[in-house]
Parts: C-alpha cells; structure tokens; sequence
C-alpha cells in the first residue's frame, strides 16, 4: 500500500496549472442584423455631422473672404480718395432732384443744405457742415440714369439726391404718413467732377466712376477645359490688355461733422472745427439700382430706412443693444430685411444735432451686427422689430419727435474703415 503522502503529491503534479481559462475560437460565416444596423446608424450621423460642418465652415470661409477682399478694398479706396483730393468740397456736386433737364445738368455746385422737403436750399443748414455720401458709383447705373430724367414730386418717398434715397420725412413705421417733427437725418448724396478746371464743370463719366469705385483685383479668368498644361507653360497673349475683372465689389463713402467738443470728448456734440469722420464702405454685389416705383410696383431696396425704437448699453466705445422696428412692406415681402439682416452685417445709424451756436447738423456712425434675436416679433403681420447687438463707437439717442435716430441699411456691406480728416 503506498503512503498517502506519495499519493497527494503525484496529484498535484498532474493537475492543470491555475490561469486564464482558454476556450476554443468560435468561426462564425457573418455579422448578425443588430450589428449591421449599429454600423449603419454610426455612418449616417457622422455624415449628416460632416454635412452640417461643411455647410457652417462654407459660410465662414466665404465671410472671411469677404472680410479679407473688403479689408484690401477699404484700404485703397482710402489712400485713392486722399491721394484724389476729395476732401476739396470744390470736387462735390449735388443731385438738383427737383429740376432734372438732362443728366450732365443735373449737377451742382456743393451746398450744404437739404432742407425743407422739396428743396435744396433753405434751412437751418451751415454751409459745408452738412454730412455728406460720396457716391459717384450710384449716379453711373445705368437704371439710376434713365429715373433720373423726371422730377421728383414731393408727394412720393423717394429722393435720390439724399442718402439713404427717401425723404427726410419718410416715417419707416406709418410709410403712408409723415414724420410729426417734419425731419429725419439725411446725408447729401454727392457726386464727383471729372476736372477742377473744366467750365462749366461736367460730373465724373460713368466708365470713370466705375474703374475709381470698383474693386479691380477680382480678376475674372477662365480657361479651357481641354488645356491641360500648368498655367505656368500656357501662353495667353503678346499684346497689353486690359484685366477683366467681376465687379463684384465697390465702395462709397460718408462724411460728417466730427462729434468732439475743444474740451472734452462727448458722443454726437459736433465740433466747431472743420473736422470731419470719413467713413470707408465696401460692398459686394451692392444693389446700386434707383427707379421710382409705379403704383402697385416693388420699389428699390438697395438702401432701407429703419427706426430706432430702444436701445441700451451704448457707452464704453463697445456699442450696444438696439431694437430695430419698421413696417412690413407687402410688395417687398420677399426681401424684406427683417429676415435678411445676419451677424457680420453693418448698419448707419443717423440723427440730427445742434452746432455749437445754432444750426444743425447730421451725424452718422457705422456700426456692425454681432448678434440678434433669431425669430423676429411680428405685430399684427403689418410691423416688426427685432433686438440687434451692434459694435461700435459710443451714440446718444434722443426718442423725442425732435431728433429721431434711424438706421440705414445698404445691401451687400462686407467691411467699414474709419478715419478723421480735415475737410476744405
């Protein structure tokens, strides 16, 4: 018999070795139905997510291209505008809305008045300290031409010879009544000579105004689709041409009176030195066009009119919180701005204020949007209004019938460069 010890000892050494447990490789011919439709619901949301983000980085890229062009645009429009002399008001001419015989005499010498309704003469206005809108760009459409060869009666909203195009007492909440102070801020829209010497004096020819108030680096290039070679081997012309370029962008600018007093900086209190803040604006694929509306017709909407119904936090130089308020306009319900107006757009706002020592003068500062409510509050489907945040220099609003601010808004602005000038 063998001892009991020998016999736990030869079990212990044939026993299996402790350790993870090994188990035989399952062989399986395919994927269940559970695990296909997992795969499938993990494609499609990262595609409709790539398909969200192409559609939000498309956007970006196209503002920031936008920007970045403007920027360019701005820029030299400015040294061009310095290195031109238009800071001469014996370069500006003024739209005679009231008495058009034919377009080379429907300019004249610079005033600075544009009051009352139905004149360009009279008023409480100080001579060459009125704001002012240098836009030869807008008189050379050949639409704007061909409306510019009838008067314009009083009785209608429009007036191509202010900036924007209405009558200074167009009231954009009752468009069927007027304003009850009579007046709202305007700007003299103001053209260009083509010489200083020229008698008697002829206003900038449309081709002149197009190639001084385009952008011209968009070039337009096209190709063959059946030229294969780099573009560095393709050998286009021997002979100087003229770039051809899209158009897309073009710029304006605005003048008005500078909004500091000889001891201290306050907002909107007009200087008495002939200071003015000159104001850049670069547009792309504006909507230049002017035409009187017949009755029952859209009328234009490359410039709008907009009250200023509240407004908040305009102090620091941040700018602030503003309501935005207008009637709905039947006949342009497909444009119509309350819904068109996004971040990256930029408004004017505009008021009228007193010079030091009598007079008026109209002021006006460009703000952009950086954010706004993103449904509009309709009242009763015939008015809107909308909160919009705007950055911007500090402004002081006055809500009485005296005053009013409204805002302006210009079609396809992308970017707006500030500077302080003398004006002679």
């Amino acid at each position: 018999m063998r001892p009991r010890c020998a016999v736990k000892q030869s079990i212990a050494s044939t026993a299996i070795p402790r350790g993870p447990r090994a188990f035989p490789a399952i062989h399986r011919g395919g994927v269940t139905v559970l695990e296909v439709l997992f795969a499938t619901g993990i494609a499609v949301f990262g595609m409709v997510g790539i398909a969200s983000l192409l559609a939000v980085a498309g956007r970006q890229a196209s503002d920031a291209n936008n920007w970045s062009e403007g920027q360019a645009a701005a820029q030299n429009a400015l040294s061009d505008f310095v290195v031109r002399g238009y800071t001469n008001t014996a370069w500006w001419f003024v739209f005679n809305d009231l008495n058009p015989v034919s377009f080379p005499a429907q300019f004249e010498n610079y005033s600075g008045a544009a009051r009352p309704r139905g004149t360009t003469s009279g008023g409480s206005r100080t001579l060459n300290r009125h704001a002012v809108c240098i836009d030869p760009y807008f008189f050379s459409d050949p639409t704007t031409v061909e409306n510019l060869q009838s008067a314009f009666s009083p009785s209608q909203p429009y007036r191509p010879g202010l900036f924007p195009y209405f009558q200074d007492d167009f009231n954009p909440l009752a468009p069927t009544t007027t304003l009850p102070s009579g007046n709202a801020a305007r700007l003299l829209r103001v053209g260009l000579k083509r010489s200083l010497s020229e008698v008697p004096p002829r206003p900038l020819s449309a081709k002149a105004a197009d190639r001084q108030f385009q952008l011209l680096d968009d070039l337009a290039i096209t190709t063959d689709d059946d030229d294969k070679t780099l573009p560095a081997e393709r050998v286009f012309s021997g002979g100087a041409a003229q770039g051809s370029t899209k158009g897309e962008y073009s710029w304006f600018a605005t003048l008005c009176p500078r909004e500091v007093t000889s001891s201290i900086e306050v907002p909107n209190a007009i200087s008495p030195e002939n200071l003015y803040t000159l104001s850049v604006v670069v547009c792309k694929r504006r909507d230049r066009a002017f035409y009187v509306p017949a009755s029952g017709q859209q009328g234009p909407v490359g410039e709008r009119v907009v009250a200023v119904t509240s407004t908040a936090n305009f102090k620091g130089g941040s700018g602030g919180r503003v309501i935005l308020s207008a009637a709905r306009d039947p006949l342009n319900a497909d444009q119509d701005i309350s819904e068109s107006l996004r971040a990256g757009d930029w408004v004017m706002l505009c008021r009228e204020q007193a010079f030091p020592g009598g007079g008026l003068g109209t002021i006006c500062r460009w703000y952009r949007v950086l954010t706004l409510d993103i449904e509009t509050d309709i009242t009763a489907g015939t008015s809107w209004s909308r909160n919009v945040v705007l950055d911007g220099p500090d402004w002081v609003f006055d809500f009485t019938n005296a005053n009013p601010t409204q805002a302006t808004l210009v079609s396809g602005v992308v970017t707006v460069v500030e500077r302080v000038i003398p004006v002679h």
